[in-house]
Formats: structure tokens, C-alpha cells, sequence
């Protein structure tokens, strides 16, 4: 029963079942069938021959009462020898009537047995008497019937008796044969009946558990699949439709493990490897397997595409290079992204240009009063700009303040000094120019004091 469908068992069932009715139902047919030919027989071939024979057994008895009264009352002679002779037409009338219907053998030989006896008795007792009755010849006529016609046709009312019984006999044979008939018939009809219940039960009951056993198995990988189990092992034991619906689901898991396979490449290849060139196999796939793969493909596809470009201007801006823009159009968290690192790109441009101005003030104008603008600037931008500005400050205040004891010692003014206090090569630059300040004084005092001291002796 496994290796057939639900569909192919469901016809056997019901196919066995309707022959069974069919079956009971023409076993049944036949048997009222039969019953109806029996009353058929008991009525056509033994009640109307009863009737027959009965009337012909009456119309003896009247042949022989029209005798009797016509020897008693002579004046009825005429009358009762009409009457005899309309008995004997009636008589042969009613005989050939059942002489046609179905005679038993037994019921044959009876049958000829009385055709002879009767044509002997109409012949040799009857007619006779007849003719003695129409002559007027009263005391042979009775002489005649008492000695010639009573014991010539007596074998005639014994065979209609005879014929009769036999009617009663066959009647109650076939009575007999048909409750026979009825009662096999009954017991095989109820013990059909039985068995095609029976049968129906336990057909029924195997394909009942069948197809439980079979659902419950397929709701349970179902339950499981839909909880996120992969790991069912779907045993499939027979080729009916649930075999298939394990089949297809067994199928459906394995393509969902498949699928959970190549994501969980894809997600380590990029998530631990930073490898993007993964991507789902999209061959034999359809319905929501391909859609979710060629998502999954775009996704990967747009994140390498705009990590890529992040990347590469990164690694631009790693190398000082400001020419680099992400220029592809990105939604969401990478659109972010692209406009984040183009305003970096944009920033840093901008400084550069802020520095390069500072610097080309200072080194070829000489001019230290190009500041960094601080307007819209935060973060790393400002602090840089805020650095520079102070650089500025001070390379401006210490070249002021060099310049002017510079141009102090050139006026040979050496009273001039740097007062304020500089870090670094500002420290020491300010330290030489008052060292040379206070050397040339020194010099100057000593050159004084020896000329002071010649002027002294020359005196």
C-alpha cells in the first residue's frame, strides 16, 4: 500500500467497494429474481392448473350427477345431455389450457396417464351412455352407467386427484426451494454485507493512519523549518502525495540550507575577510530563492562598489592626495558616508588652501597677518586652524620683535632688547640677538674705557 498514491488506494477502495455493492446488489437482483420466478411458477404452472384441474374434476362430477339425474327423472334427459356435453367441451377446453403450461415429468406421465383414461372414459362411458340416454333406453342406459361407465371412468377422477396433489407437492416444493433460496441468499448477502464492512474498516482504518502518520511527519518538519530548524532528517517511506509534499519540503530545506550556507560565506567573507567578490551561485534558483540571492548579490555588489570608492579616497587622502571625490550615487548609510568623506575631502582642500595662503604671505611677502578663518570649523579643522593661527601669532610677534632690535643694533641703538619669552628656536634666536646686544655693549664700554684711558695718559 506505500508504493501507491492516496488518489490510486481511494479508487481501490472505492472500486472495491462499489463491485462489493454491485456484487450484493445483483446477488440480490438474482435471488428476489429467482424468488419472483417461483411465485411466478407456483401461480401460473401450479395455482391456475389447480383451478383448471379443479374445474375439470368439477365437470366430471357433473357428467356423472347429469347421468344420474337423467335416469332419475327422464323428463330432464334432454337438459342434463346438453349439459354433459357442454361439461365435456369445457372439459377439453380447460385441459388443453394446462396441458400447455410446464409440466414436471412426473407431472407428464400423470398428465398422458389422465388424457388416456379420460379419452377412454368419454369413449367407451360416456358417449355410450349418452346414446342410450338419447334412445330413451332408461334400463340399459342405467345399466350401462353402474356396470360399464362408473368403473371405466373412476381412473379419470383419481388422476384429476392425482394431478391435484401433485400441484400441492410441487407448490410446496418450491416453497421449500425458495425459502431455502431465501435463506442462503440472506446469509450471503449479510455475510458480504459483514466483509464489505469489514473490509471497508480496515482499508479505511490503515489508509486513515497512513495519511496521519504522513501529515504529522510533514506538520512537524513544517513547524521545525518555520522555527528556523534546518536539521530535520525527512524520512520518506512510501511514493503517495504526502511522500511528495515530504519530498517537496525536504527539497525546500535543503534549499534554504544551501542558501543559509552561501550567506553565512558571504557575511564571514566579508565580515571577517573584508572579501566582497563572494556572491550567491544563482544558478537553478527560482521564485523567492533567486529574488532573496540577487538582493543579497546587490547588496554585496553596492557594498564593495561604495567601500571601494570609500577606500580609494581614503587611501588618496592617506597620500596626501586632495583630487580624489566619491562621485556614484549611494542611498541611505553609504550616501552618508560618500557625503562625510567628500566634505573631508572638501575641508582638507579648503585648509590647504588656507595654509598655502598663510605660507606664501609669510615666505614670499614675507607677511604673517593671513590667519585661518574659524568660522564654520569644529573638531580637528578648528584646532588645526587655531594651531596655525597661534604659529602665526608668534612667528609674527618674534620676527617683529627681532626685526625691531635688529633694526635697533643697526641705528646702533643698544638699548633695544626682546622682552618677551619665546619657545624653541624663537627662545634661542631671542637669546642670541640680546647676547649680541649685550656683547656689543660690552665692547662698547671696553673700546670707551681704553680710550678713555689713552686720553688719561696723553695727559
Amino acid at each position: 500500500m506505500n508504493h501507491l498514491t492516496i488518489k490510486t488506494r481511494l479508487v481501490l477502495v472505492i472500486s472495491l467497494l462499489s463491485v462489493l455493492l454491485i456484487a450484493i446488489g445483483i446477488y440480490g437482483l438474482w435471488g428476489m429474481s429467482r424468488g419472483n420466478e417461483g411465485l411466478r411458477t407456483v401461480y401460473e404452472d401450479r395455482a391456475i392448473p389447480m383451478g383448471q384441474l379443479d374445474i375439470i374434476k368439477v365437470k366430471l362430477l357433473h357428467i356423472r350427477t347429469a347421468v344420474v339425474t337423467a335416469l332419475s327423472y327422464n323428463s330432464e334427459a334432454e337438459k342434463q345431455l346438453a349439459e354433459i356435453d357442454s361439461d365435456v367441451t369445457e372439459i377439453n377446453k380447460q385441459w388443453a389450457i394446462y396441458i400447455a403450461t410446464y409440466l414436471t415429468p412426473d407431472e407428464k406421465k400423470l398428465a398422458d396417464s389422465f388424457a388416456v383414461d379420460f379419452k377412454q372414459c368419454l369413449n367407451d362411458g360416456v358417449k355410450p351412455t349418452a346414446s342410450l340416454l338419447h334412445g330413451k333406453e332408461w334400463t340399459a342406459a342405467g345399466s350401462f352407467y353402474w356396470e360399464k361407465m362408473r368403473p371405466i371412468c373412476k381412473p379419470v377422477t383419481e388422476g384429476a386427484d392425482a394431478l391435484m396433489k401433485l400441484q400441492l407437492d410441487v407448490a410446496q416444493a418450491e416453497y421449500a426451494t425458495a425459502t431455502s433460496r431465501y435463506s442462503t441468499a440472506r446469509t450471503i448477502a449479510i455475510s458480504m454485507i459483514l466483509i464489505g464492512i469489514a473490509l471497508a474498516a480496515f482499508i479505511g482504518i490503515m489508509l486513515i493512519r497512513s495519511i496521519g502518520r504522513g501529515l504529522q511527519s510533514a506538520i512537524g518538519v513544517a513547524e521545525k523549518i518555520a522555527a528556523g530548524d534546518l536539521s530535520s532528517r525527512i524520512a520518506i517511506t512510501s511514493h503517495d502525495e504526502i511522500a511528495k509534499l515530504l519530498s517537496a519540503m525536504q527539497k525546500m530545506q535543503t534549499n534554504l540550507s544551501q542558501i543559509v550556507a552561501e550567506i553565512k560565506d558571504i557575511v564571514e567573507a566579508a565580515a571577517v575577510r573584508g572579501d566582497f567578490s563572494v556572491k550567491m551561485n544563482m544558478e537553478g534558483k527560482a521564485g523567492y530563492t533567486k529574488e532573496l540571492s540577487e538582493l543579497l548579490n546587490q547588496l554585496s555588489n553596492v557594498s564593495e562598489t561604495g567601500l571601494n570608492d570609500v577606500s580609494r579616497v581614503a587611501s588618496a587622502l592617506a597620500n596626501g592626495d586632495l583630487s580624489q571625490k566619491i562621485t556614484k550615487d549611494y542611498a541611505g548609510v553609504f550616501n552618508q558616508t560618500k557625503v562625510a568623506v567628500n566634505n573631508t575631502v572638501d575641508s582638507l582642500t579648503k585648509i590647504v588652501e588656507e595654509i598655502r595662503n598663510i605660507v606664501e604671505d609669510a615666505a614670499v611677502r614675507g607677511s604673517f597677518s593671513t590667519k585661518m578663518d574659524m568660522n564654520g570649523k569644529q573638531g580637528y579643522t578648528k584646532t588645526l586652524s587655531e594651531l596655525l593661527n597661534q604659529l602665526s601669532d608668534v612667528t609674527d610677534n618674534a620676527m617683529h620683535d627681532i626685526s625691531h632690535v635688529a633694526q635697533a643694533l643697526a641705528e646702533a641703538d643698544l638699548t633695544q632688547k626682546i622682552t618677551k619669552d619665546y619657545p624653541g628656536l624663537f627662545g634661542q634666536t631671542k637669546d642670541a640677538v640680546n647676547t649680541t646686544v649685550e656683547n656689543l655693549k660690552r665692547l662698547v664700554n671696553e673700546v670707551k674705557v681704553s680710550v678713555d684711558s689713552i686720553g688719561t695718559a696723553s695727559k
